[in-house]
């Protein structure tokens, strides 16, 4: 292809892949592609047996030494010695192969990710065939809930959004389109017209036409990194390896010395031959390995009692000489859960406080709490206030529900929604009191969703949606408790408002309301005009409670941490001053600058940079190898797969319990099992200790 697939029309793409927009691939074309391209699956590589497994744990230099020793031992009939030796030789190749087999199990978790069925059009049918059957030119079908089996450059469009975290990170889902991108440079979480093999739809509904499939999809590189990215030994194992050495030429040197002497003075040279092997077989320390697994098995056992899982028994002594946190944002510094922190209406800034979805919390207004939906609320304009959570509530799709084993919030639906509806909850607002007539569903082209609702005998249409679209149709205020005409000096106010908000990386949404006739009971999009605007809520993934004193302890014992987001530079620089992350001469990189970097730039001023946003999975390896290339001793946080080869690379890998997938965990040295920040410090502090 001349150009990227986003850059092209849908009619060039399909001219490109030799397809019909309409038919999709005739059934022998579709064949041969297969025999072509090779079946849509994550390339397997050859694993060692078992046995080669376990046998390679017998390649260390300290591990050949004491075979020696047990051979010697044999020959000098100290069959005690030999057998204690093999045996601790034996419990190290044990514990090696545990790990080294867990390890090779990453691939698998992450090939789980890929859709078992996709619904193509071949030869104008619909059909349902398997995922690895699937080809470029295939004409695919989405809806909500699917899971995409290949790369797809969508053709048709119909309010559709995806969840694409398991390749950016980021929670919110992204609304998509078919319309031509002519950026020859993208990032992943910009290229709004692909859908991208492992992701899942959450709304809408779409065609695409398959333009990468396998290992060629931005999922099979991600697989093709993890394979190729190799766990290098730790400082402890380096230092046991050095250690070895040393002792090996102290004991042929004593060998020498010793049978130099006695030949000197007429020994026997047999004598002083068998004297010297023996010294230097007692002079190799083979009870150190024995040692070293007990030590660190013991700081095992205290690391799980602060939410620490080590998978690896060399991470324990690792972490404690950590010079650089590398921190992914969302779901680690932040809760990844969205929720309203601030409320405009009436001229008056209302704060909320809370933890995520979770549907408790306090309404702040000029210092002092207030009862939103109580008789005597606090806020002047109480009626305004309730009307403006009551929009947000039943304008509303999502569910949320308390989850008895981990005593967590769970959402089911679209997390700014989940946002509202935790805000409604917290004031006291209730499911089931009043009843939903009608909705005109949200999608990306319209950037609104309205509902038709009967609230005391009265007919109400509620929306919500992009705050400039939404102030566009209004003509109204509720301003002071009463409906007053929406002037332009209340606009220029409004628009002041929401530019401050955004530069504090608030997403900001728009609510509003308009009566309608009794017995109203259909809506159409002409009824979405002279609203009454209600006012606008401020909504953000809010920090975790305890992450800036964590980060502020690294600081302070000489640890640097830097956030790796693919969100926007914007929003992770507000991010990182929040917590504390920035420095004086800080610098933000983003993705497409990393690209521009030659590779010695980049080693010269990484040490410089403390966030970097917009990155895909290709970035957050070259980050970690650029560090390390610093000699800095790199642990890696990450939760999604797109953090997996990164994770894999670092000094330590650290993957996230909760919300990790199974693909980073199995990539990982060590897994927090609360998912936060803080614990990770905690267990430095027995690193170290």
């Amino acid at each position: 292809m001349s150009k990227n697939c986003w850059q092209m029309t849908p009619g060039e793409m399909a001219s490109s892949l030799r397809t019909d927009l309409q038919s999709g691939l005739k059934d022998a074309e579709a064949r041969k592609r297969l025999e072509e391209y090779g079946e849509n699956r994550l390339e397997t590589k050859s694993r060692l047996s078992p046995w080669k497994l376990f046998f390679s744990g017998f390649a260390d230099f300290m591990v050949l030494v004491l075979l020696g020793a047990v051979v010697i031992s044999v020959a000098l009939g100290e069959w005690h010695d030999a057998v204690t030796i093999l045996a601790i030789v034996f419990l190290n190749s044990i514990l090696g192969f545990i790990q080294e087999y867990r390890a090779e199990r990453s691939l698998e978790a992450l090939r789980e990710l890929s859709a078992p069925q996709a619904h193509v059009i071949r030869g104008g049918k619909a059909l349902t065939i398997p995922a690895w059957q699937v080809v470029p030119g295939d004409l695919i079908r989405v809806a909500p809930g699917d899971r995409i089996p290949a790369d797809l450059r969508l053709v048709e469009v119909t309010g559709l959004e995806a969840d694409e975290s398991p390749l950016t990170g980021e929670s919110i889902p992204v609304p998509k389109s078919k319309e031509a991108i002519n950026r020859p440079q993208l990032e992943l979480g910009d290229r709004k017209n692909i859908l991208f093999a492992g992701t899942t739809v959450t709304r809408g509904r779409a065609t695409g036409v398959v333009v990468a499939s396998g290992m060629s999809t931005e999922l099979g590189k991600i697989a093709g990194m993890l394979a190729s990215s190799e766990a290098g030994s730790t400082p402890l194992q380096q230092r046991l390896d050095h250690l070895g050495k040393i002792l090996v030429g102290i004991c042929v040197g004593i060998c020498v010395l010793v049978g130099m002497i006695g030949l000197a003075r007429g020994e026997d040279f047999r004598l002083m031959f068998l004297s010297a092997v023996s010294l230097a077989v007692a002079a190799i320390p083979e009870g150190l390995p024995a040692i070293v697994t007990i030590a660190l098995a013991l700081g095992v056992q205290r690391m799980i009692k602060r939410s620490v899982i080590i998978r690896r028994l060399p991470a324990v002594e690792t972490l404690g000489c950590a010079t650089v946190i590398c921190s992914d944002k969302t779901g680690t510094l932040t809760q990844n859960q969205m929720m309203v922190t601030t409320c405009y209406l009436s001229g008056e800034e209302i704060e909320v406080s809370g933890h995520g979805y979770n549907p408790s919390g306090q309404f702040i207004w000029r210092g002092k709490e207030i009862k939103p939906t109580a008789k005597d609320s606090g806020f002047p304009d109480a009626q305004g206030l309730e009307m403006l959570l009551a929009a947000g509530f039943y304008c509303n799709n999502s569910d949320l529900g308390l989850e008895l084993k981990t005593k967590q919030w769970r959402l089911t639906g679209d997390p700014t929604e989940g946002a509202l509806l935790a805000l409604g909850l917290k004031a006291g607002l209730k499911k089931g009191v009043v009843q939903r007539l009608a909705e005109i569903d949200f999608t990306s082209e319209r950037k609104r969703m309205s509902v038709l609702v009967e609230e005391e005998g009265n007919r109400l249409l509620y929306i919500k949606g992009a705050a400039d679209l939404v102030l566009a149709l209004s003509t109204k205020i509720q301003w002071a408790g009463k409906v007053i005409p929406l002037q332009n000096r209340e606009r220029h106010k409004l628009n002041q408002v929401m530019d401050v908000m955004a530069r504090r990386s608030l997403r900001i949404l728009a609510l509003a309301y308009r009566p309608l006739a009794p017995g109203t009971d259909q809506l159409r999009e002409e009824d979405e005009q002279g609203l009454v605007f209600l006012g606008v809520v401020g909504i953000k993934d809010p920090v975790r409670l305890g992450v800036k004193e964590a980060i502020s302890q690294c600081h302070q014992a000489g640890i640097r941490t830097a956030m790796i987001t693919g969100d926007f530079p914007a929003t992770a620089r507000a991010i990182g001053q929040e917590l504390g992350i920035i420095r004086r001469d800080g610098m933000v990189l983003t993705g497409a600058e990393l690209d521009a970097l030659p590779a010695d730039e980049l080693t010269r001023i990484i040490s410089k940079v403390d966030i970097f946003a917009r990155v895909n999975p290709y970035h957050k390896l070259k980050i970690v190898k650029a560090l390390k290339a610093q000699g800095e001793v790199v642990a890696m946080t990450g939760d999604g797969v797109n953090d997996a080869p990164a994770v894999k690379e670092a000094d330590i890998g650290i993957a996230m319990g909760i919300s990790g997938t199974d693909v980073t965990k199995e990539a990982s040295a060590m897994v927090i099992t609360d998912d936060n920040f803080a614990s990770i410090v905690a267990a430095i502090e027995e690193g170290r200790g």
